[in-house]
């Protein structure tokens, strides 16, 4: 497992387990959106969560399509985690917003 970090504005992504390939799941920030971009896989009726780092679940919605926008303006600075199974898939992005 490697770690990459791409700076996108005021939010780092760190891939921490990879989902079927790296380009399956796509995390990016635009000002306080936060979009998550599902490719060529089918994530309907999975739930996505965000936690943050104390363990809370701030979001959660099940997913009925393949992109996600998620207004991200509520949230504190920190470290949170977005987190989807899929077809015993596991993936996890963290994410720092600052």
């Amino acid at each position: 497992m490697r770690d990459v970090e791409v700076p996108l504005n005021n939010l780092y992504t760190t891939s921490i387990d990879k989902a079927r390939t790296d380009n399956d799941i796509d995390v990016k920030l635009i000002s306080d959106e936060l979009t998550i971009n599902f490719n060529n896989i089918n994530i309907e009726n999975n739930l996505l969560e965000i936690i943050d780092i104390h363990g809370r679940k701030v979001f959660s919605k099940v997913c009925n399509n393949n992109i996600l926008n998620i207004n991200t303006c509520n949230f504190s600075s920190g470290i949170y985690f977005v987190k989807l199974t899929y077809n015993n898939y596991n993936f996890t992005k963290r994410i720092v917003k600052y």
